[in-house]
């Protein structure tokens, strides 16, 4: 695992962490919730049977909670900002 600060030091690194990690299971999946280690063991290997529905899910969740047009917008338009595509 590595260290926080190193992993979210840009959305690149970020990124690739998010995409390298067959067992991540943060806020931004959404698809399983654990209370103990071995319900997290459980989750990932449903998630290595069926890694192209899991990844699918997770992108669809992931749209819909952080697509920048969606979130980024309204922001900028609330702090007074135009984003470059109105």
């Amino acid at each position: 695992m590595g260290e926080s600060l190193e992993l979210v030091a840009s959305a690149e690194r970020y990124r690739n962490y998010v995409l390298a990690s067959a067992g991540e299971f943060g806020c931004a999946q959404g698809l399983f919730s654990v209370d103990t280690v071995e319900e997290a063991a459980d989750a990932i290997r449903a998630v290595r049977l069926d890694y192209p529905a899991h990844a699918k899910a997770a992108r669809e969740i992931a749209v819909e909670h952080f697509d920048s047009d969606r979130i980024l917008r309204p922001l900028l338009r609330e702090a007074g900002i135009e984003s470059p595509r109105g």
